[in-house]
């Protein structure tokens, strides 16, 4: 399963002054997608919500969209990424995570879910 996600030879350093850009052109140049006209019609928002890695929403005006998700420093010393990714691509079959699309040497892009995280107060209602 992981063989037949396409994988690029780069490693992104998130302290670049101009990550975003770069992560842009990144995502439009790697995903020839329907949605992807242009740069232009690209929007990125830096996620928040990451513990150890950061995360960049891409979405094209009409609100499909990607999350680059870029690990962070030593963070392959308490997350075994290769799991976490063939657990992904697994659950991906059953529409249990979002599918990922491509990976690279110090992260992936996935496919972005419109939604909000589970909180504990939801978690005790279940």
């Amino acid at each position: 399963m992981l063989s037949s996600i396409s994988h690029e030879n780069i490693n992104f350093d998130p302290n670049e002054q101009d990550i975003e850009s770069i992560v842009l052109n990144f995502v439009s140049n790697s995903l020839k997608q329907n949605w992807i006209k242009s740069n232009s019609s690209l929007t990125i928002k830096k996620l928040t919500d990451g513990l150890s890695n950061i995360l960049f929403a891409v979405y094209s005006n009409e609100n499909n969209g990607v999350v680059v998700k870029i690990y962070g420093k030593n963070s392959d010393l308490i997350v075994d990424h290769q799991a976490e990714i063939r657990y992904m691509i697994y659950l991906a079959q059953f529409h249990m995570s979002p599918s990922i699309l491509l990976t690279f040497n110090n992260g992936f892009i996935y496919e972005y879910l419109s939604g909000s995280p589970i909180s504990n107060d939801d978690e005790k209602k279940s």
